[in-house]
Parts: structure tokens; C-alpha cells; sequence
């Protein structure tokens, strides 16, 4: 998608890649993102993270699935432009992670590998597909922000922050011509989208669908 303002020379390219896709999917993200001046990303190094992001890691393993994961096939490193962490530090992450109740870490940190080993067996192309296609948040990611604030301001509020904050830092330079592309998940979209449209009166100019994986392919 692309978003731009007619009072700034400044465009933001906004991708929200899924965390897991086809090497041809990533490949047709990297080309969009080529044209870019800046590029601002996701990345939190955290044992944590590493460990609730288990069960994409894990079922992109299946071979018969024939799917890879976006920390792996998507290489920012070897585009052109300059890159921009816009998320939280590993040590920022552990504050917002320990005040969440003790008793929902210790659940969060069991469930997410047995999640993961239940989706390795099970998952199917279909399935995985209309979870990452739910550009609303669900009605159980409602209901697990209701019970457990904690973990939503650690996951996806501290960071929607910080990733807004990056972007303003940027739009600063009003005298410099520059295309930002956003490489963040789909969930943290709203939080851009909002502000660059509601605060900034940018508006988008032109949106392209791009396949993520197609069904039936499940080997």
C-alpha cells in the first residue's frame, strides 16, 4: 500500500508480511521494498520472543507445505536502503513482559511450543491462511486482550509506540524527498494507518494485493 500527503515529499510504502509465506511471496515483498530510501522493520533479539514466535517456526518446517519464514527468506539486509529498527530493545521487552502476572507467563511460555507442535501436525496451507488474512483483530485476540492486558501492551502496544514514534522521527525531514517502506506485522498496520491518515492527512494513493500462499498446494 502505498500512502502519501500532498503537503510532504515524503511516501511510506506499508507491508505487513505474514510471518510465514512462499519464498515466492518474500521474493515480490524484497522487489517493492527496492525503491525505497529507508526502510523500517520489526526485530526483537529476546529468548521470549524467540519462544512465543515457536509455532510459525515450526510448522515451516513441514516440508509438504512447501513454506519458509519471513526472518528467512525476507533478507533486508541486501537492499539499498538504509535500514531502521523501529522496535523495542530486548531489555524493553523483559519490562513489559514481567508485569504481566506470573501465572499467565508461565502459561504463555508452555502453551506457545505446544501451539506450535499441535499446528506442525495439523496445519494446512487453508488454515494458516485465514488466520493471516484477518486484517481485524478476532474475536479471540479481543477476548485475550480482556484477559491478559499485559500481554497486549508487551506484544503489540510498547511496539505499536515505538514503531509510531520512528515515523515521526522521520517525517521531520519535510525537506527531503524519501520513500519509507514499513516492513511490520499486519496487527501493528492499524496503528501507522491511523496515524498518517487521521494525524498527518496522508491518504492512500494505491494498493496492490500480493499472494501469500495459494490453498490446494499442500503437497
Amino acid at each position: 500500500m502505498r500512502i502519501a500527503s500532498g503537503s510532504s515529499r515524503t511516501e511510506e510504502r506499508t507491508v505487513g508480511p505474514g510471518r510465514i509465506g512462499t519464498a515466492e511471496y518474500y521474493r515480490e515483498v524484497f522487489s517493492r521494498l527496492h525503491g525505497c530510501d529507508v526502510v523500517i522493520f520489526e526485530s526483537v533479539r529476546s529468548f521470549r520472543t524467540r519462544l512465543l514466535t515457536t509455532s510459525y517456526r515450526w510448522v515451516a518446517r513441514r516440508v509438504r507445505l512447501g513454506l519458509v519464514t519471513q526472518g528467512k527468506e525476507l533478507r533486508l539486509r541486501e537492499l539499498p536502503a538504509r535500514l531502521v529498527c523501529a522496535d523495542v530493545t530486548a531489555e524493553e521487552f523483559k519490562e513489559h513482559w514481567q508485569a504481566i502476572p506470573l501465572r499467565q507467563r508461565i502459561a504463555l511460555m508452555c502453551l506457545a511450543p505446544a501451539y506450535g507442535l499441535w499446528l506442525y501436525l495439523v496445519a494446512s496451507r487453508e488454515s494458516i491462511g485465514k488466520r493471516l488474512g484477518q486484517e481485524d483483530p478476532s474475536r479471540s485476540d479481543i477476548q485475550r486482550a480482556e484477559r491478559a492486558p499485559g500481554f497486549e501492551h508487551a506484544v503489540i502496544g510498547a511496539r505499536d509506540q515505538k514503531l509510531v514514534s520512528c515515523i515521526k522521527e522521520l517525517l521531520q525531514q519535510k525537506d527531503v524527498a524519501q520513500t519509507i517502506g514499513v516492513v511490520y506485522g499486519a496487527r501493528h498496520m492499524q496503528s501507522v494507518l491511523h496515524h498518517l491518515m487521521s494525524e498527518r492527512d496522508y491518504r492512500v494513493s494505491s494498493s496492490e494485493w500480493m499472494t501469500v500462499m495459494a490453498y490446494g498446494s499442500d503437497g
